[in-house]
């Protein structure tokens, strides 16, 4: 099973659904190695976008 997901949002979030349904969790962490801090927010935000019940 691949344990880092990278690319753009919408190839995240295909790639997350994929991951939950083969190992059936209902939560996974999530970092970034963004140094920058407002890229680091902004990672997280756009996780936050495609993660339902997510607050954004």
């Amino acid at each position: 099973m691949r344990r880092h997901i990278a690319g753009d949002e919408r190839r995240v979030a295909r790639e997350l659904d994929t991951l939950l349904a083969a190992s059936g969790a209902d939560e996974v962490p999530a970092t970034t190695s963004a140094y920058d801090r407002a890229a680091l927010l902004e990672s997280f935000r756009r996780l936050a976008r495609i993660t339902p019940g997510v607050p954004t």
